[in-house]
């Protein structure tokens, strides 16, 4: 099926039929697709160059303007945002540990006078249960109701959401400050329910966000005060030269690495996760700036919570170094759990891909579907410590004080499942590392099947969800059964190592992540001398899940039909050039258009960017965005440089969408007035001709940032326009297993023969 709409609503109904490709629907990636996309739209990383911006750098750069050592104020002032980034996102970090532990010790207390109220009793069990399940639903219900009603955007981790946005496509609301709140308190509920997630994936989405909100020059604050509605207008100016697309991108990639950092007390993990994962578009001194706030977040959380420079995260892993040299005979045992970790993973991705299909749309049904689906967490992890806790003789050197729970066994035991269970994850996961063995084969197997099915039940559901934290404890449950068994057979010296091989296999095979995943697992740990263990068990497993399907993220990407370029150039795209698949006509301008005409063109199509043609000559001069138009109508705007000022100003890089004007909303004389388009059209469009390989203009959107790319004949006459959906829907049918060569070329020719009805991007 394909991804795309009508690109002119104007049609009539037979004329804006979807063509629906016989080869298209065959393909084994359809089933992922709806038929139409959601009306995303493309940023605008690559910067319009224009007169009035040339003027402007002039401006800003003369020698007198200049300030200490060279660098202007703008560079100084990105240093401080960077600084202030790392300062909020720790801070952020903090509050969010803080609430849970208060949340999770007020159950722990409650159920405690439960239990000593009903002691004895026949009942007492089901007393318990009933108090227990009741806390978790009304928490994980609070957090899903804040979802439903405040922001749907704040559901699930965010991570495949933020490396959309800097791939080049704009998610709305996704990164405003309702979301934000929504994000911190329903994950605050989230993981204080007991449902099987974690905060580790919102806080990088907290992180994006606050690297967002640094750009924003002018805030329009909007409150409802008993049905009376005021509107606050914050206007920053040193914020102002930031507001554009470019900038904001490497503050968000800043964010993201000083929010992954906090999570696992990993700062040069972050980085290299913010670089491998979530960013498109990289550059060394993003990387400075991307460590400094990185590094300070750590620094700041570890000064909050322990008042010392010690290792701390949401996720501190940190163990000691282990006294037993590495065995190359232990190597095809690393691969054979690398190999479990990479097929599990594909597991839970072909099982998250087929529950995706059948989840609730509605609200009322997406709140029931959280409600169940909290009660039958409960109703599992409960019972499960009663039926298959083990009880054993208790230890007085676990790494972690209070570790065991004695839950239903006699004086000097403990129950090892519910300690693993009730315990702080953290706690359990250091324990699974440095003592395997003290656990047996049922506590460690019931572990990890109950944390993985029940990870994979709660994922997709309307609550903020991370995926790391259960991925973690699940992949060192499954280690550690691994341990065990090479402890009881061979009697090895560290049998814990597997239990965190066990957690990279798992991460890998869900994720697919590698170099960043192997430096976050060395920093959070510790275990510098199993970094070729490391690296082994995490090439091997994202060869076997990639072998089956893709990662967790671009997966959630497709199943939510937003649109994405890999940054893999598809051999394929070479056989097939640019006229094949450009969209043609396309509507243009001259560079000298009355108001009327704007305002006609603007109301009766959806095309994002318009080529700017000599009125004599028909040359291609430039390239002038629909906001930019838009800005001039809205402001009834004449042909003064101040105010051609204003508009490429206010609309460069800007999402704020203003409604088209009709004619009929211009005063009488205005509507013949001439402006010139000129000052503000982008001089420096990127163009190639038609016969240019598809592979390269894939690459240039790539590598560029592209939005548009017009395409012009040899005498520079406009013949065509590539945008991002032009090349996803070629992208949709040359990655079809399931078609020969030939059917993609007629494939490709028959969408080639629409293209007019696909709406730009």
């Amino acid at each position: 099926s394909s991804w795309f709409e009508n690109r002119r609503p104007t049609m009539s109904a037979a004329s804006a039929t979807i063509p629906v490709l016989d080869n298209v629907v065959k393909s084994d990636s359809a089933p992922l697709l709806p038929r139409a996309i959601p009306q995303f739209e493309s940023l605008n990383f690559d910067r319009v160059i224009n007169h009035v911006f040339i003027k402007d750098q002039v401006r800003q750069y003369r020698a007198e303007n200049r300030h200490f050592f060279g660098y202007t104020g703008k560079t100084a002032t990105r240093w401080v945002l960077t600084v202030w980034i790392g300062l909020i996102t720790a801070i952020t970090a903090k509050g969010l540990i803080y609430l849970i532990d208060q949340l999770s010790h007020f159950r722990t207390k409650h159920l405690d006078e439960t239990q000593s109220q009903y002691e004895g009793t026949p009942l007492a069990s089901l007393w318990i249960f009933i108090v227990y399940a009741l806390w978790n639903l009304m928490l994980a219900g609070c957090s899903c109701m804040l979802v439903l009603f405040v922001s749907p955007q704040a559901a699930g981790s965010g991570i495949p959401e933020v490396k959309a946005y800097l791939n080049g496509t704009h998610v709305p609301k996704f990164l405003s400050l309702n979301c934000f709140l929504v994000k911190l308190f329903g994950s605050v509920l989230s993981v204080s329910s007991g449902l099987v997630v974690g905060p580790e994936g919102p806080l990088v989405h907290l992180g994006a966000a606050i690297g967002s909100s640094v750009t924003r020059g002018v805030k329009n604050l909007r409150f409802n005060i008993m049905g009376h509605k005021f509107t606050k207008k914050l206007r920053m100016d040193a914020l102002a030269p930031f507001h554009n697309d470019s900038d904001r991108r490497d503050f968000i990639s800043i964010g993201v690495a000083a929010g992954f950092a906090a999570a696992f007390g990993a700062p040069i993990g972050g980085v290299l996760f913010s670089l491998e994962e979530a960013s498109s578009f990289w550059s060394d001194k993003l990387m400075w700036r991307a460590l400094t706030a990185a590094a300070l977040s750590c620094i700041i959380l570890n000064i909050l919570e322990n008042k010392s420079l010690g290792y701390f995260g949401l996720i501190s892993l940190k163990t000691q170094a282990s006294q037993h040299p590495l065995s190359l005979e232990e190597f095809p045992a690393y691969g054979l759990l690398g190999v479990t970790g990479g097929l599990l993973g594909a597991l839970y991705n072909a099982g998250f891909r087929y529950f995706s299909q059948y989840r609730s749309k509605t609200k009322a049904g997406k709140a029931v579907e959280v409600a169940v689906t909290s009660l039958f967490t409960s109703f599992v992890l409960y019972f499960a410590t009663i039926s298959l806790g083990v009880c054993s003789a208790s230890y007085s050197d676990w790494d972690t004080e209070s570790f065991e729970l004695q839950f239903n066994c006699p004086s000097g035991n403990f129950n090892e499942l519910a300690s693993i269970i009730y315990g702080l994850k953290e706690h359990v996961i250091k324990e699974i590392i440095l003592h395997p063995t003290r656990f047996s084969y049922l506590t460690l197997s019931t572990c990890f099947f109950v944390s993985f099915s029940l990870q994979l039940l709660t994922m997709g559901t309307a609550v903020p969800a991370g995926i790391f934290m259960p991925s973690i404890v699940s992949g060192c449950a499954l280690g550690g059964v691994f341990g065990r068994a090479m402890y009881d057979m061979f009697q090895i010296d560290n049998p814990g190592s597997y239990a965190m091989l066990g957690a990279v296999a798992m991460l890998g095979g869900i994720q697919r992540t590698t170099i960043s995943l192997c430096v976050i697992m060395m920093e959070g740990t510790g275990q510098t001398e199993y970094i070729l263990p490391i690296i082994f068990t995490t090439v091997v497993a994202n060869y076997i899940g990639n072998y089956f399907n893709i990662g967790i993220y671009e997966l959630t990407l497709r199943l939510k039909n937003v649109p994405f370029l890999e940054h893999h150039v598809h051999h394929e795209l070479n056989v097939f050039n640019v006229g094949q698949t450009m969209t043609s006509p396309v509507r243009t301008f001259y560079t000298l258009e009355t108001i009327a005409n704007i305002s006609h063109t603007l109301s009766s199509c959806t095309h994002a960017g318009f080529p700017v043609v000599d009125p004599r000559t028909h040359k291609l001069k430039g390239l002038i965005l629909r906001e930019q138009l838009q800005s001039l109508l809205s402001s009834d705007l004449t042909n003064t440089q101040t105010n051609q000022s204003e508009a490429s100003d206010r609309s460069a890089g800007s999402h704020r969408r203003y409604e088209a004007i009709l004619e009929s909303d211009l005063p009488e004389m205005a509507q013949n007035t001439p402006t010139d388009l000129i000052p503000l059209m982008n001089i420096a469009p990127h163009m190639v001709t038609a016969d240019c390989p598809l592979s390269r203009a894939y690459t240039m959107f790539c590598f560029l940032g592209l939005r548009h790319l017009v395409v012009v004949d040899t005498n520079l006459n406009v013949v065509g326009m590539i945008t991002r959906k032009d090349l996803l829907r070629v992208e949709e049918i040359i990655t079809s297993n399931k078609m020969s060569f030939e059917q993609k070329k007629d494939a490709i020719a028959r969408l080639h023969s629409d293209s007019s009805d696909v709406r730009s991007f």
